[in-house]
């Protein structure tokens, strides 16, 4: 989900022959007014509103909306209101952020029980199965969005079908990087570092076997990765090191792709203008910080 506020340079960015509407909706929405609460019958007096634009592309709704702040948008809509879905880099950084937080503790402890590790070594492990995890949801996400942005009718979604076609295609990070490059044109491996790529393949390996073998080498695990000095049946212990790079690389990843992303969705937005004249619905503003 991506929210615009609707104001002067967002209307100057959309081409000439479609800002008609948005320019009527920004009149409409945004400046001094009332909102009557549709549960309470009170009566709000807005100091000031803005007006902004939703869009999912999972659901396929743009929504026309407005806020007394900026900071009452980012507080109230943080899922799609139509559907619930999340924006797929804001869920991710969430996760991401929760293996930074278990990383942390992974250090606190292991400095407090030198002698047993057990527990930090546990967390370490968990830090790498979020972010595994985190990463393949994002690759999903991004892919079932913008495989319905890029091949499906405005205001149409088949998002079911494309989750039901990857099946488990996703749990390897480069096959999902194929995918996207094929299906929909974005090199997700050219925006990587080679050394970067090859260390987030080697951790997807070792997150399989965190989760199927005790975090234990097995002979698909050597046979996959060629790592030296490991044989079957070896414990493999990761570090707090390990666990900090992998989440650098991850973020990075992430913000090299939002452009991209960004870039299609609002291609999509302006056909939707484009095409109707009109966006799908309008989000009524409620008192009680609700909505219909």
């Amino acid at each position: 989900m991506i929210i615009w506020e609707i104001n002067k340079p967002f209307i100057n960015k959309l081409p000439t022959e479609i800002r008609k509407h948005p320019r009527e909706k920004l009149k409409e929405l945004s400046g001094r007014g009332t909102v009557i609460s549709t549960t309470t019958g009170e009566t709000n007096v807005f100091a000031y509103s803005k007006a902004f634009i939703i869009c999912c592309p999972f659901c396929r709704k743009f929504l026309y909306t407005s806020f007394e702040s900026v900071d009452a948008y980012e507080h109230d809509i943080s899922a799609c209101p139509k559907c619930g879905a999340i924006d797929p880099f804001e869920n991710s950084i969430t996760r991401l952020q929760n293996a930074t937080i278990i990383t942390d503790l992974a250090i606190v402890l292991a400095k407090n029980t030198p002698s047993d590790t057990t527990v930090a070594n546990i967390l370490l492990e968990q830090g790498v199965v979020i972010i595994i995890s985190a990463l393949e949801e994002f690759l999903k996400d991004v892919y079932f969005a913008l495989m319905n942005i890029t091949y499906v009718k405005p205001h149409r979604t088949l998002l079911n079908y494309f989750e039901k076609s990857t099946h488990n295609n996703f749990i390897d990070p480069g096959n999902a990087f194929v995918a996207i490059k094929k299906d929909i044109g974005i090199d997700f491996r050219g925006l990587m570092k080679e050394d970067d790529y090859k260390t987030l393949i080697l951790f997807s390996k070792i997150r399989h076997i965190i989760v199927h073998n005790s975090c234990r080498a097995d002979i698909n695990y050597l046979n996959q990765t060629h790592v030296p000095d490991i044989s079957i049946g070896d414990k493999i212990y990761i570090s707090s090191h390990d666990v900090q790079l992998l989440n650098k690389i991850v973020i990075k990843l992430l913000k090299n792709c939002q452009k991209e992303y960004n870039k299609l969705i609002w291609d999509d937005l302006v056909q939707n203008i484009r095409s109707n004249g009109y966006l799908n619905d309008k989000l009524n503003f409620i008192f009680n910080n609700t909505y219909r």
